[in-house]
Parts: structure tokens; C-alpha cells; sequence
């Protein structure tokens, strides 16, 4: 879990880098007022957040499945890993929408 932890770290630091390079780019090309103003700068920016948060994920969801597993009584170790995939689902279905 703690592995999982400093690729999550990890990840906010770059998102904040490249985020704060972006917000750089924007005033600099006087999108600084309009919101929908697209600033000339390559996707490739977001592969490191993006691959730090795969890892993370990855190391994190994999450790909670083992602790699910042997620090939760027997009966309750299932019940706590198909809730654990629901509340996952459920996250990302809420952060796949848009709001209008």
C-alpha cells in the first residue's frame, strides 16, 4: 500500500508541474480571461501523471485485496472485496460524467 502511496504522491507532484507549466503557457498566450481558450501545448505532457496513477492503482488495489483477505474474518473478507469493486466502479462512473 505504501508503494501505491508515493505513486499517487508522485502523480499529484507531476499533475501540479505540468499544470502550473499549462496555466504559464495560457496567460502567456492571453488565454488568461477565456475559459475556453485551447493553449498550444502536447497531450504527451500528462504520460507521467498518467502512468504514476496507473501504478498507483495498480500497487494500492492489489495490496487492499490481500488485506481484505487476510486481516478480515473469513466470512467478511468476500463481502469487503465485492464492496471494495463497487465503490470503484461506482467512483469512476462518477468521474467519467460531465456536469452540465
Amino acid at each position: 500500500m505504501g508503494i501505491g502511496l508515493l505513486f499517487s504522491i508522485t502523480s499529484m507532484v507531476s499533475w501540479a508541474i505540468v499544470e502550473s507549466i499549462r496555466r504559464q503557457l495560457a496567460i502567456k498566450e492571453g488565454f488568461s480571461d477565456n475559459p475556453t481558450g485551447v493553449v498550444d501545448m502536447s497531450v504527451m505532457w500528462l504520460l507521467p501523471h498518467l502512468m504514476m496513477d496507473g501504478l498507483a492503482e495498480a500497487f494500492y488495489t492489489v495490496a487492499q485485496n490481500e488485506f481484505f483477505s487476510c486481516e478480515f474474518p473469513e466470512s467478511m473478507s468476500s463481502i469487503s472485496s465485492g464492496l471494495n469493486g463497487v465503490g470503484v466502479s461506482y467512483s469512476r462512473s462518477k468521474l467519467g460524467r460531465k456536469e452540465s
